[in-house]
């Protein structure tokens, strides 16, 4: 993995990016992203809406890359 980041239209923030070793750029948000340094594992699965992070030592983390559009789908009140 290696890190990149990119100016925003507005340079107010920043979007954060990764460039995995299948040449796949992926945004990250500045939480994760801040966490992670070069050499350490993104694993996506697919049909999975869960993104999981590995560290070289070992620690690890998941982000719930749907939890935001589930949320929408089951909120009744966009229906009235």
């Amino acid at each position: 993995m290696s890190k990149l980041e990119e100016a925003s239209i507005n340079n107010d923030n920043k979007r954060k990016e990764a460039l995995l070793e299948n040449h796949l750029q992926i945004n990250i948000s500045p939480e994760y992203y801040n966490r992670l340094t070069i050499g350490d594992s993104i694993i996506k699965l697919s049909g999975d809406d869960n993104r999981y992070y590995i560290k070289q030592n070992g620690e690890s983390w998941q982000e719930d890359l749907g939890a935001f559009l589930r949320s929408k789908l089951n909120d009744d009140s966009i229906y009235k």
